[in-house]
């Protein structure tokens, strides 16, 4: 039997643990060609911070600039770190000293700017607060300068950071991939204001806007849009083949879906077959393109990465999330389809095809 002396078990410091066990936060790591790799990851974490910031703001903007293949910056206009717990928000797991702690929240309070910090070979920081700039610049978690300088600019968060290429071997930012990722957040985010590299992204119709954008001429009919409390449907039907089906939660892509996913498909499928009175499934899901955005309080999800809810309830000692979508649908989808007979024969026509 081996010696069990505590002295065998080395403590790691959270940075020490980010470095040597990057995958346990970021997912693969990748050389950035595609959406789920690492230094997505690393930049989502970063802008999910800014969003959770100015979710009640009326004029909230954030602006996203790809300095060249590895360095990234992101500038917000919220209220900045108080520059006093600066180092500490960079630095410390126990601190949550900035951006809102709100159980619908989508950033981890601070824990995801650490996991940048520690996994970028440059990782500089500026917190814009009352008359003064507060700059600290580090190397792989490491601290390397911290100045403290009076400014006439608003108060504001600005992040710039190159992932560490010993890490990411070949990596580059993709432009497309950026794009993709930036447009999503400005649907889950109406009147929201992100810029990338000077183009404007904002939507007002969200999950509607995304999905005409996606679909251009290819519905069938009309998007049909429901908005309801903690939830946001859109979808349509066109001769694509197969289902394609957008699932976020609070306000983060599930790029490999979960329960809510799994609620909506079940429920569209219920609802559709007690409307037209079908003993089957038959097509319904044929050639259907939808997006379901839930809000859950203290979502929890299958990894890090978030790619997947795992949520069954959707507040403590609340409705299921089953549930909650499949009673919205109900109500929704089926007035929906007895207040709009053109559409719903239509629907009852593609369907048909599909058979």
């Amino acid at each position: 039997m081996g010696n069990t002396n505590s002295e065998n078990y080395p403590m790691l410091t959270l940075l020490e643990h980010i470095q040597i066990r990057p995958t346990m936060y970021i997912g693969r790591l990748g050389d950035g060609s595609l959406a789920d790799d690492g230094l997505y990851v690393m930049l989502k974490e970063v802008v999910n911070n800014a969003v959770d910031e100015l979710e009640n703001k009326s004029n909230g903007q954030i602006e996203v600039d790809l300095m060249n293949e590895h360095r990234i910056t992101i500038r917000d206009n919220g209220n900045g770190i108080a520059l006093d717990k600066l180092t500490q928000c960079l630095e410390v797991v126990e601190s949550n000293a900035f951006y809102p702690t709100g159980k619908k929240s989508i950033g981890l309070h601070g824990l995801g700017l650490r996991i940048v910090n520690g996994l970028s070979s440059y990782f500089e920081v500026r917190s814009y607060h009352d008359g003064k700039v507060r700059t600290v610049i580090y190397d792989c978690g490491l601290l390397k300068k911290d100045i403290t300088k009076p400014t006439n600019e608003s108060n504001g968060l600005y992040i710039s950071f190159e992932p560490n290429i010993a890490l990411f071997k070949d990596y580059r930012f993709h432009d497309d991939i950026l794009n993709d990722m930036l447009r999503n957040y400005s649907y889950l985010n109406t009147g929201l204001s992100i810029r990338y590299n000077g183009l404007q992204m904002l939507s007002f119709n969200g999950l509607a806007d995304m999905l005409h954008d996606n679909v251009k001429s290819e519905a069938i009919y009309p998007i049909i849009h429901f908005i309801g409390n903690d939830i946001e449907i859109a979808f349509t039907h066109t001769y694509r083949s197969g289902s394609t089906i957008y699932s976020y939660v609070n306000k983060h892509y599930t790029s490999f879906g979960g329960t809510h996913q799994e609620a909506f498909e079940k429920h569209f499928i219920k609802t559709m077959k007690r409307f037209y009175g079908r003993k089957k499934n038959d097509a319904i899901l044929y050639g259907l393109v939808a997006a379901i955005a839930i809000r859950v309080d203290d979502p929890i999800f299958d990894s890090s990465t978030k790619v997947k809810l795992s949520s069954n309830i959707m507040e403590e000692n609340g409705v299921s999330i089953d549930t909650y979508i499949g009673d919205f649908l109900e109500k929704h989808l089926y007035d929906y389809l007895c207040a709009h007979p053109d559409v719903s024969s239509t629907i009852k026509s593609t369907i048909d095809e599909y058979k």
